[in-house]
């Protein structure tokens, strides 16, 4: 299912960047690894804040186990999720979806109006499409929601993919070492 779906966001991307792409979407700075770091460990933490907000403690995330000790498929399923994941997701819905949007409603529209939008409209996009392919439940769609703004806020402040990919990579993650630590502490 996984593949499909990155296959399905994937040649949209590569059709996209081989007719055109915004200069220096593709350039890469160093200080875009510490904005991944800083932030996608906040996003995670405000994802923990939310789960809270309920009024119950917060439960460590774990893996279903009759034994204690994580599936099989856990170490393939964390790098796909944390690597090829926030590549495609982030080409797709920044790297075209967020860019396109700008483009088009900067026509009509003022620099400032057409990034908000743009990042509005990639971000709900990147939500549903979270919802329609896995199961998202509780706080989830607002961390979501958060990764997406602070990903599209990144490639309209930078005009470089980068940061957003950085954050994403941690974001995800910082996820699976909670949901390891929490299975093998079980």
């Amino acid at each position: 299912m996984r593949a499909a779906v990155w296959v399905a966001l994937g040649v949209p991307v590569a059709v996209a960047l081989s007719r055109s792409r915004p200069r220096g979407l593709l350039r890469a700075r160093p200080v875009d690894a510490l904005y991944g770091i800083v932030f996608g460990v906040a996003l995670r933490g405000l994802q923990g804040w939310l789960e809270g907000l309920g009024g119950d403690p917060v439960a460590w995330p774990s893996t279903f186990s009759a034994d204690g000790f994580l599936p099989e498929s856990f170490a393939v399923d964390a790098l796909s999720d944390t690597i090829v994941a926030p590549l495609v997701e982030e080409f797709f819905f920044r790297g075209v979806v967020l860019v396109c949007t700008y483009v088009v409603l900067r026509e009509v529209s003022e620099r400032v109006g057409a990034g908000v939008a743009a990042v509005a409209f990639s971000t709900a996009l990147f939500v549903a499409a979270h919802q329609l392919v896995s199961d998202t439940s509780g706080a989830d769609p607002l961390a979501l929601a958060a990764v997406g703004a602070v990903a599209g806020t990144f490639v309209m402040a930078t005009g470089r993919i980068w940061p957003a990919i950085a954050m994403h990579v941690v974001f995800n993650a910082t996820g699976y070492l909670l949901l390891a630590a929490g299975t093998l502490l079980s």
